[in-house]
């Protein structure tokens, strides 16, 4: 092998390698801004609890609200809120924002919603967060944001929603069934009112 073929071929190696270790700073930026993100959500959150008193939150709730515009999602998430819950007939789940909106008036006060952001409609989940504080205040609602987004922008209007109240809680994803009962558990005993 020449000295010209030699060179091409180191030069395929790395620019092969480029690619790569690019999508790994990607994912390694992502996973900071996540992190980060997520650390300014749980400082709004009480100290960790056990999963007995997470369990004891869960049976208070008197329901619960999934938004997710795909359908397996959808009931993937509903499984393991159905065990928790004292009547798994509570859960409803929605597959675009607007429909949900136009339920919230039939959801009792202290009812907790797990929304995905991103869904393809015409309003995000984050959207639908600030626009269930503005319509039904005095139910108290408990909302939940589940989302890969991490732009400047989402972060702003995360930031605000958690600052004023109208999103309790931010899971980035991907995330495990266990942080997000507990994240929602842990939203929860901050709104639920206390047992006499």
């Amino acid at each position: 092998m020449g000295p010209d073929e030699s060179q091409n071929t180191e030069r395929e190696s790395v620019d092969s390698q480029s690619p790569s270790q690019g999508e790994e700073e990607s994912r390694r930026e992502i996973s900071n801004t996540q992190t980060s993100t997520a650390k300014a959500a749980a400082e709004n959150l009480d100290e960790k609890i056990s999963f007995e008193e997470a369990k004891e939150i869960w049976r208070q709730l008197p329901a619960v609200m999934l938004v997710d515009d795909d359908p397996a999602i959808l009931r993937a998430m509903k499984r393991p809120f159905s065990f928790y819950v004292n009547d798994p007939q509570t859960i409803k789940t929605f597959n675009n924002p607007e429909e949900a909106l136009a339920y919230v008036e039939l959801l009792p006060p202290h009812s907790l919603i797990f929304s995905d952001n991103s869904m393809g409609a015409s309003m995000e989940g984050i959207d639908l967060a600030q626009e269930i504080a503005r319509v039904a205040p005095e139910k108290q609602l408990i909302f939940i944001l589940h989302t890969y987004d991490t732009s400047d922008a989402f972060k702003e209007k995360l930031n605000r929603g958690l600052s004023e109240g109208w999103i309790d809680a931010y899971i980035p994803k991907p995330t495990t069934t266990h942080v997000a009962l507990e994240t929602c558990a842990m939203a929860a005993k901050r709104k639920l009112p206390e047992k006499s």
